[in-house]
């Protein structure tokens, strides 16, 4: 009898902030774009749909062809959470919008990959909490508990539930 082997993998160090969001039903969370060429011609029906409230039945189907979608990664709900400014964050002095600003560029890297947009990269303990601090002021639950769990780890969730 062989006795089996198992293969150790490297995991990249820090968070993935490639991970793709994942809905309701074990479904990815997806967003809507349209490729640069179609960007125009697409904003000028969604405006029209939003004015008029409605499209011919050809325009409708232009406009269902041109949209396109994408998945939603953990990365790009922290650099918008980052980004964002809510109303109390209007009291933020130049260092802090300064602080959460860089940190919002290290997450959102510069890679060119589409299939990888966002870097895996450690956060600290200061940096996380700047992040879950951002979001908490725009996210629902399910994002804000997509986040917290790629952050800070399942474990830290159970934790936090049972403190309530």
């Amino acid at each position: 009898m062989t006795e089996k082997q198992t293969e150790v993998v490297e995991m990249p160090e820090g968070i993935d902030f490639n991970a793709v969001l994942i809905g309701s039903g074990g479904r990815p969370v997806t967003e809507t774009y349209f490729e640069d060429e179609d960007r125009e011609r697409g904003e000028r029906l969604e405006q029209k749909a939003a004015l008029v409230g409605r499209l011919s039945p050809e325009e409708a189907e232009e406009l269902l062809d041109l949209r396109k979608q994408r998945p939603r990664r953990i990365g790009q709900y922290c650099v918008d959470a980052l980004y964002y400014q809510a109303q109390d964050d209007k009291k933020l002095d130049g260092t802090q919008k300064l602080k959460r600003g860089t940190l919002a560029r290290k997450i959102a890297g510069s890679s060119e990959d589409p299939d990888e947009p966002y870097p895996s990269l450690p956060l600290t303990k200061k940096e996380r909490k700047m992040v879950m601090e951002a979001g908490e002021k725009i996210w629902p639950p399910l994002i804000h508990t997509a986040v917290f769990v790629a952050l800070e780890g399942v474990d830290a969730l159970a934790e936090e539930a049972e403190e309530e």
